[in-house]
């Protein structure tokens, strides 16, 4: 449920990213970015706090009763993917406008603090400690994807939940595509 909406933005994106970026209409890039990242994120606050608060019941229905220690664990990986929703599609914009090479770095540094802070996690906290790890390890790589594409590009690609600009936002974008 959390990463369907990611997975819909990053579709939706990738041939805006292409044409945008390679006819250098930076502005409109990036308000087709942050619509994007936040028409995602509006259902995955709504996931998440469904979780938080009914994690239990849900996964008891489900799955079973047996699952319902799990909530806890559902919740802290939902809250890392929320981070990784509002963020918007921060990777691929570094991706696709030649800056593969910073994303590398970011993804194998993340991915190694998770790996790493896991496995002491795992000793200290069980399946809680490591949910935590996998989040921060997915916060640490979306939050420096975003600002290396905001950096690297002066694009930024997270989600607002100001009225005004899902208002312009969705003008600017029907006047562009008409």
């Amino acid at each position: 449920l959390m990463s369907l909406p990611l997975v819909l933005m990053s579709m939706t994106v990738h041939p805006i990213i292409a044409e945008l970026s390679s006819t250098n209409e930076k502005r409109l890039l990036q308000t087709a970015l942050r619509g994007t990242a936040t028409l995602a994120t509006l259902p995955a606050i709504c996931v998440l706090i469904a979780f938080v608060f009914f994690g239990e019941e849900v996964l008891a229905l489900v799955f079973g009763p047996a699952f319902r220690e799990g909530a806890i664990v559902l919740s802290v990986l939902c809250a890392g993917m929320v981070v990784s929703v509002w963020t918007g599609a921060c990777a691929d914009v570094l991706a696709m406008t030649g800056h593969h090479r910073a994303l590398m770095v970011v993804t194998l540094v993340a991915s190694s603090l998770s790996i790493v802070l896991g496995i002491a996690a795992a000793q200290l906290a069980g399946a809680t400690g490591v949910a935590v790890a996998v989040s921060l390890g997915l916060v640490v790589q979306n939050l420096a994807c975003w600002w290396l594409a905001w950096s690297y590009t002066g694009l930024w690609t997270h989600g607002t939940l100001r009225p005004s600009f899902l208002r312009v936002a969705a003008s600017r974008f029907m006047r562009r595509w008409r």
